[in-house]
């Protein structure tokens, strides 16, 4: 399996990143479980992290009968993340924007700004098929991944004369190969406020998806840090990295389905 993309690592980013971490301060772990959840369909993103993907066809290992009989599937366990693809910005002498892998099972992404200037970092990474049963599948898919972001500000401003933002943020979406958003879930949204702020959270999400036959499907976490300062602002920064990512996926044959078996197109 082919990546999508080459990823980058700057050597200043991932130096710089381990130095914001290294402040977060311990917070108890806070797992979420959502049993059946139907989350938002249908919605934009929010919070600027990049939810449209698209991969070509020939790309997408095909699932058919014998591979869903063969029982349930974990990435990167099982098979390796197939969607990977990190991009960067910036605009100003003294901004810099930064986004990579940070091991095999995360990413990193960062924006920092000293004086005028905007920098933004995002990634994708995800797990992609078809469905390629030619029956409607019924698909229990469980998410785990630890969330952790670093928003600094060296100094507050009582004024207008500077103009500082900061924003990350960590977003889920399960969409098909026709661009339909079946699941879509905000895992993290932060803003620098009155002050700088630290974040550190562990999530466990389950949830079921009727996948349907001839169609490919993408699940994908999506990252995004974004910075920006007017000419007098000092030092501002945002990270957000996501460690420990993990797809767990069990589906079976949708018998609710009165539907007969298709023949096995290709998807869009």
């Amino acid at each position: 399996m082919k990546h999508l993309a080459r990823f980058i690592v700057h050597p200043a980013m991932s130096a710089r990143y381990t130095r914001h971490l290294s402040h977060i301060r311990s917070i108890a772990p806070s797992v979420i479980v959502l049993a059946g959840l139907q989350l938002a369909a249908g919605c934009s993103s929010g919070g600027g992290a990049d939810v449209n993907v698209r991969v070509a066809e020939k790309d997408r290992p095909d699932w058919d009968a014998a591979t869903v009989a063969a029982g349930r599937r974990t990435i990167p366990a099982g098979e390796p993340f197939n969607i990977a693809k990190y991009t960067s910005g910036q605009d100003g002498a003294n901004a810099q924007g930064n986004s990579g892998r940070f091991d095999p099972n995360g990413a990193i992404c960062s924006a920092e700004v000293t004086g005028e200037g905007t920098a933004w970092g995002a990634f994708q990474m995800g797990y992609t098929f078809d469905n390629m049963t030619g029956r409607p599948l019924a698909a229990t898919i469980r998410l785990k991944l630890d969330v952790d972001s670093a928003l600094r500000q060296a100094r507050k401003y009582a004024d207008d004369r500077v103009d500082q933002s900061g924003a990350a943020s960590v977003h889920f979406v399960l969409k098909d190969s026709l661009g339909v958003v079946v699941r879509q879930e905000t895992l993290h949204a932060a803003s620098i406020g009155s002050a700088s702020t630290e974040e550190s959270r562990k999530f466990d999400l389950i949830f079921e998806s009727r996948l349907e036959p001839s169609r490919g499907y993408y699940l994908v976490i999506a990252g995004r840090a974004d910075v920006t300062s007017s000419p007098k602002g000092e030092n501002i920064s945002a990270d957000v990295r996501v460690t420990n990512v993990e797809f767990d996926i069990d589906a079976r044959v949708d018998e609710s389905s009165k539907t007969a078996p298709e023949n096995a197109g290709r998807p869009g």
